[in-house]
């Protein structure tokens, strides 16, 4: 029998349905702030975006039969070309991220994201305790089929960092580095990469560090486009069908100033000897934890990057790397001009003297309802008014609750 109330409350009794209205010839539906929360519990279409790039990754893994476990190199492709990213960048990529993490001198790692292990592998046997998350099962089990010692594998989300899993797997101890690397492409949005960095502030030791990797700079995401593709209107058509989360390195910033801790940030530049998309258009935050001194800010004077700068002062950035060698500074971006290089302090700056980040292309999860939820009213539809017209149905939301 057919649901006989008006079609506006039809739809709006679906749980994924905040408010419903006619507009012309179509229905406008906003989703319910608890389908798209991501806190205390996580929304249902949140969740359902999450476990689409599971599934991405799951497949990837699972195919990947044949590849040395030390170096399986599954997934990592070039966005302009489709082809796999030439072996020798990628191991000399691995090689700075784990220079990156020894820096710290850790002694219990947390890495939520671990893969195939790519970073686990080489570092596991500089810690005494190392516990790795995945939400690939084939990852997990393959890991934890290793056996190496002083390691735990769980599967778990970026999100779930307090579970008990991880909780047991931690044994008591509180790691000194969190590595969050190259896996928040794959976050919804801006809610969620809160949610997860807030978690990793609030887990890691005094005197420790959130490392927050491999991640696409927004104040780029223009320049990526246009490397992409020399033509404006389809730069513009890559930058709309673009499901990775991009944002800007000041957004750590804002949410690492709610941590009841002092934090400083120091933003640095991918130095591999390659130019490629990895070297140009990522790079690495790390955020210190009650820090045991804080530098004066400062540094000297900003340098063009000579991969994104047409200057005859530019260099690139691991050049600048090679002149600075054993002086202690890094390789770092300027917080105002992402095009420019910084030889800074390691420690950065305090995150509360860091100002707001900028505009940013909208959230992934954004696109992902609009679609999802228009389909999952079409359904409803179908099975509570059978064989009747549907009205067209937009949904309107630009990622606010």
């Amino acid at each position: 029998m057919s649901d006989p109330r008006p079609i506006i409350d039809v739809i709006s009794s679906h749980p994924w349905v905040g408010r419903a209205r006619h507009t012309g010839d179509e229905v406008v539906v906003r989703p319910h702030a608890d389908a798209v929360a991501v806190r205390p519990v996580l929304g249902d279409l949140v969740r359902e975006h999450l476990e689409h790039w599971s599934e991405v990754y799951e497949w990837i893994y699972l195919t990947s039969d044949g590849q040395p476990p030390e170096a399986d190199l599954s997934g990592w492709r070039a966005s302009d070309t489709g082809e796999p990213l030439p072996r020798e960048h990628m191991l000399e990529w691995i090689d700075r991220t784990v220079e990156l993490v020894r820096e710290g001198n850790p002694r219990c790692v947390l890495e939520l994201g671990c893969g195939t292990g790519l970073l686990l592998r080489r570092l596991c046997t500089d810690v005494e305790h190392y516990v790795g998350t995945d939400v690939s099962e084939a990852a997990v089990e393959r890991l934890t089929a290793a056996g190496l010692p002083g390691v735990s594998v769980v599967l778990a989300a970026a999100h779930e960092s307090g579970s008990s899993q991880v909780v047991t797997a931690l044994a008591g101890r509180r790691p000194d580095c969190v590595l969050i690397n190259s896996v928040t492409q794959c976050f919804p949005g801006r809610d969620y990469l809160d949610a997860v960095v807030s978690d990793a502030l609030a887990v890691v030791a005094d005197g420790g560090r959130v490392i927050i990797g491999d991640f696409r700079h927004a104040g780029l995401a223009g320049r990526y486009y246009r490397w992409l593709s020399s033509d404006d209107q389809d730069a513009a058509r890559r930058a709309a069908a673009d499901e990775e989360f991009v944002f800007d390195p000041k957004l750590l910033a804002e949410i690492a100033t709610r941590c009841e801790r002092p934090v400083t940030m120091s933003v640095r530049a991918k130095t591999m000897t390659a130019d490629t998309e990895l070297t140009r258009y990522r790079c690495d935050v790390v955020l210190h934890v009650a820090p045991p001194a804080v530098p004066a800010g400062g540094g000297e004077t900003p340098l063009p990057n000579a991969l994104l700068c047409d200057d005859p002062g530019g260099v690139a950035p691991h050049v600048l790397r090679e002149r600075i060698a054993g002086t202690g500074a890094i390789v770092g971006l300027d917080l105002d001009d992402p095009t420019r290089l910084r030889v800074c302090a390691p420690s950065g700056d305090p995150v509360d003297l860091i100002p707001p980040a900028g505009p940013a292309p909208a959230d992934p999860i954004v696109r992902f309802v609009a679609g999802r939820l228009a389909e999952a009213v079409r359904d409803h539809l179908a099975r509570v008014r059978p064989g009747e017209p549907q009205p067209a149905v937009r949904v309107e939301w630009d990622g606010t609750r």
